[in-house]
């Protein structure tokens, strides 16, 4: 018959053995989480490809080289967040969404700053996007992509800085920004008179008066619906004025 000590003395050891049998099994189940996650991030699985959609100067090589991918790549490897910080890294790219969809495709999705107009700058002529950054800076216009801003510049930043917002550039840009893009691309110019007003010029030297620089930007519906109407008969106009509460326009004689 045992005695109460050598009772306590086999009941330690079963406990012994019980916490062994746990610990290897927490070392069995990390080692396999381990290689199971090894594998799955192993150079050596490449499979995937992306599919990349809004980019449109950006060539598809170019979005590849800025998110650092080299296709095929590891899927499960390619971390969507890291990749979105490279793309938003490059000034060119405004925004980017980037999922994984298994089993093997990477989407990604980007949105491009857009040259909203060009406007003088201490440097030469300054591209700036719809925000007032600056996107690039010349000795000249090459390529009409957007209006001219006029009567105004940027005697000061650098490409990525971005004008304040009582910049008379911030808000010209902003209100171009609310333009539907077929009116914009009727506009060759943005004029900022003496007196502080702001006039339109149209690809066919229409001009259109617009108001005061703070008032700007609520005068873009009218300014669109105006553009559309008078652009077909624009061989007939002189001049719009949307200074009125209803648009004046008059007629050459």
């Amino acid at each position: 018959m045992s005695t109460t000590q050598e009772r306590f003395a086999e009941h330690r050891r079963q406990r012994q053995r019980r916490r062994r049998r746990c610990l290897k099994g927490v070392v069995l189940v990390i080692s396999l989480f381990l290689l199971v996650r090894g594998a799955a991030l192993s150079p050596w699985l490449v499979f995937a490809y992306a599919e990349i959609s809004g980019a449109q100067q950006l060539g598809r090589s170019e979005v590849l080289a800025i998110a650092g991918l080299q296709e095929p790549f590891n899927l499960l490897a390619a971390d969507p967040a890291v990749i979105a910080r490279r793309l938003t890294s490059d000034l060119r790219i405004e925004s980017a969404q980037v999922v994984r969809q298994y089993p093997a495709t990477l989407t990604i999705q980007v949105r491009e700053r857009r040259v909203a107009a060009y406007v003088r700058h201490k440097l030469g002529v300054a591209q700036v996007d719809a925000s007032g950054m600056i996107l690039t800076l010349g000795k000249a216009v090459r390529d009409a992509k957007a209006p001219m801003i006029t009567g105004t510049a940027l005697d000061a930043g650098y490409i990525g800085d971005t004008a304040a917002a009582e910049h008379p550039v911030a808000i010209l840009t902003a209100f171009l920004s609310r333009l539907d893009p077929w009116t914009t691309g009727q506009l060759s110019e943005l004029q900022v008179l003496p007196n502080g007003t702001v006039q339109a010029i149209t690809m066919q030297g229409v001009p259109i008066k617009l108001g005061n620089l703070a008032q700007v930007a609520d005068k873009a519906g009218l300014a669109d619906t105006v553009v559309r109407q008078i652009v077909p008969i624009s061989h007939q106009v002189a001049a719009v004025d949307l200074t009125f509460s209803r648009p004046y326009i008059t007629v050459k004689k």
